[in-house]
């Protein structure tokens, strides 16, 4: 029976010959019996890799096949094609929501930080008139302190004095000695004995008026800064002037202060009988580096500044009613005019000071405060009988 045709035979493939051929080739290419034979082995796989590949072409053009196998592979390639950038499409999207996400949170932590500096800025803010007025008062508290040292030590009297103090056992027998021998000295010296006792008591009654001045009084003086008890120019109009260095709009200005005459007695003898208070329109960095250099004894008792004040649209005006203070028993003495209307029942106008040196205007004011401090009734019947 004789085949069809279409059906065509071809000899099956024999690899005898191609293992004759190789193996005479290598043995005439290496005469080592290691390499010949892994050469051998690479060879034939090669041979049966191509003879493989050949068979299954020529069996899909035999059938019919070959283009259908083409086109499966360029289908399949497409569809890896498409795969990859399917897969690295969703990557970038990933990646592009990921840092949207991060980037997200860098802001939301910017705005915490922001919030909390803010906060902490605003907490700094209302602290500071706190811890300054606390440290004045610690300060004040020293000096009270010292103050009552000096009069125990300076008080001629028997141990028991000193055992009061805070002092040591020891520092007690030593002090003991050294009074017993200036008592020596003065039964041998009568004349030195009168000049000791008249200073013993001048210093012990300079010791009471240095405690008197930080004791809380029943009275209240208001007093401002600038053209009332000092003045500040950035020139220097005599040799007395002080140098201040204020912070203004990021920048450090330099002033001569002047001080108004009779000040520092004014204020020491004020505080025998008042609670001295700074009121000012100033700003506070100002008002605290005038303070520190007009009142080294610390006998103003706080420092109100702009903040205290309103403003009426063209200038900054003062009321004594935001001090909380007792107006019964409360003066103010200003140059402002605008500000002593605005409290005239206890305000006193004091003249505009410009360095003058020959100003006695305090002196004035001082016998008038120690009428006032004997006064038992209103204050403000006392400043309208004045005025009047």
């Amino acid at each position: 029976m004789q085949a069809p045709s279409s059906v065509i035979y071809h000899q099956p493939i024999h690899l005898s010959n191609y293992e004759d051929t190789s193996i005479q080739q290598l043995q005439s290419q290496s005469s080592s019996p290691v390499s010949l034979y892994e050469q051998q082995n690479s060879y034939q796989a090669k041979q049966v890799k191509h003879v493989k590949k050949k068979t299954v072409t020529r069996k899909l053009k035999m059938y019919g096949d070959y283009d259908d196998y083409e086109q499966k592979k360029i289908d399949e390639e497409k569809e890896h094609t498409y795969k990859y950038k399917r897969n690295f499409s969703f990557n970038r999207f990933l990646k592009a929501r990921f840092f949207d996400a991060f980037e997200s949170f860098i802001h939301f932590m910017k705005f915490v930080y922001d919030y909390l500096f803010c906060c902490k800025l605003i907490c700094f803010i209302l602290r500071t008139d706190a811890d300054t007025q606390k440290r004045r008062l610690l300060e004040r508290k020293n000096l009270i302190n010292k103050a009552q040292m000096s009069q125990a030590l300076s008080s001629p009297s028997s141990s028991s004095t000193y055992s009061t103090s805070i002092i040591s056992d020891n520092t007690i027998s030593n002090l003991d000695k050294m009074e017993n021998s200036m008592n020596n000295f003065l039964n041998e010296n009568p004349l030195l004995s009168f000049n000791y006792d008249q200073q013993l008591n001048m210093s012990t009654n300079s010791t009471l008026s240095y405690l008197k001045m930080y004791e809380e009084h029943p009275n209240n003086l208001v007093l401002d800064l600038d053209e009332t008890l000092i003045h500040c120019n950035e020139k220097s109009l005599n040799d007395d002037s002080s140098i201040i260095t204020v912070q203004f709009q990021n920048q450090q200005k330099n002033y001569y202060l002047h001080q108004r005459g009779y000040l520092q007695e004014f204020l020491e003898q004020c505080a025998l009988n008042f609670n001295i208070y700074i009121y000012t329109a100033s700003t506070r960095d100002y008002a605290e580096e005038v303070v520190k250099i007009i009142d080294p004894r610390s006998v103003i008792k706080k420092v109100y500044d702009r903040s205290s004040c309103f403003y009426d649209g063209k200038q900054y005006l003062k009321s004594l009613k935001t001090l909380g203070l007792d107006l019964n028993r409360t003066v103010m003495i200003d140059n402002n005019q605008a500000c002593v209307s605005n409290n005239i029942e206890n305000a006193f106008k004091i003249k505009d000071f410009f360095s003058d040196k020959n100003d006695r205007e305090l002196q004035k004011f001082q016998n008038i405060l120690n009428k006032m401090c004997k006064f038992t009734g209103n204050f403000k019947d006392f400043i309208q009988s004045y005025q009047s």
